[in-house]
């Protein structure tokens, strides 16, 4: 049972994409059997915020939330290193 566990968790990992183009956009794609594209586009980031488990710190992944002045809000699970990323984003913060 264990083994299925973790197999189900790195496949959700596995399921989220995000890529980012000219500061500006941002896309979101997941989905292991189907696939799902979301397209954000903004000015600048209001809010960032990062969550980790103990299980998350142990192997480096975590949720991140990303606000976009009051527009739109982003959830992502599953993230690996998720405050290397955070890093990233802020440099875009307003």
């Amino acid at each position: 049972v264990p083994l299925i566990i973790m197999a189900v968790e790195i496949a959700l990992v596995k399921n989220y994409t995000v890529e980012f183009y000219d500061s500006k956009k941002l896309v979101v794609k997941s989905g292991i059997l189907s696939k799902h594209e979301k397209d954000y586009s903004f000015d600048g980031l209001s809010n960032i915020s990062v969550e980790q488990t103990v299980k998350g710190r142990m192997f480096h992944f975590g949720s991140i939330k990303v606000s976009v002045r009051g527009h739109w809000g982003c959830d992502l699970r599953g993230v690996l290193e998720p405050y290397a990323l955070k890093a990233y984003l802020e440099k875009f913060e307003v």
